[in-house]
């Protein structure tokens, strides 16, 4: 499909069912599917700058990467100095047709890592069962899922997709939502954490004090005095819930 407006051929991006696909005007493919997994040198931070991708990070039996992309979407995964990096560049056109770009990155059970870093134009990231540091991401399009994370600072920023956190644990948190839902689940009583919570359109949801309220309309907020930690979530259109 494609929108055709003044005679310009505007490219549409569809997200279904995991898979990211693009309509062009332009005849560009993006290359055959491979998919393969590897070993990795062990490592105790992760940059993650990608197009188009969908991350998975994860516990798994070693330090390891799986990709299932088309060829023109593999990233370049690398160890340097105890840091895995992994970069992901594309033109700056869609692809014709569907498209594909996942990536499952692993790590024994047990690990601690010192730092996430992760900036994502288009895609989920998910990240499960690991205890980090410190961790930042930012991402444009695409939902942010962490479970079960243990780790000291905690930034979010996404400009489209919710935000989920569930059975987390962090000192302080900081999530920014242009659209989309935000959530925060923490495994630690919030009663003396720091809050600023902010949504301009949508509900604000506490489930983890001794209020249990519900805030409609626009521009609402709540705030909180404590000295345990600091949880602040900021959303233009989207609902907050805590818990």
């Amino acid at each position: 499909m494609h929108l055709n407006i003044f005679n310009w051929n505007i490219p549409v991006l569809h997200l279904k069912e995991h898979r990211l696909e693009f309509v062009s005007g332009e005849d560009l493919d993006a290359g055959p599917m491979t998919a393969n997994s590897q070993s990795l040198d062990a490592f105790s931070e992760i940059q993650i700058d990608t197009n188009v991708l969908e991350a998975t990070i994860q516990v798994g039996d070693s330090y390891g990467v799986s990709l299932d992309c088309n060829e023109k979407l593999i990233p370049t995964v690398s160890v340097e100095n105890g840091t895995l990096l992994v970069k992901q560049r594309t033109q700056n056109r869609w692809f014709q047709g569907s498209t594909k770009a996942e990536m499952t990155i692993t790590v024994p059970a047990g690990t601690d890592l010192k730092a996430l870093t992760a900036t994502h134009n288009v895609g989920d990231l998910n990240v499960e069962g690991i205890n980090i540091d410190v961790v930042d991401i930012k991402v444009n399009v695409g939902d942010v899922n962490l479970d079960d994370i243990t780790g000291k600072t905690l930034t979010v920023d996404s400009d489209t997709g919710d935000v989920e956190a569930e059975a987390c644990s962090f000192e302080k948190v900081t999530i920014k939502s242009d659209i989309g839902d935000a959530d925060y689940e923490s495994t630690k009583d919030l009663s003396d954490y720091k809050m600023d919570l902010k949504t301009d359109v949508g509900e604000i949801n506490l489930k983890n004090s001794d209020q249990d309220s519900d805030h409609y309309g626009v521009d609402h907020s709540y705030k909180q005095n404590g000295s345990a930690g600091e949880l602040n979530i900021t959303v233009d259109v989207g609902s907050i819930t805590v818990k």
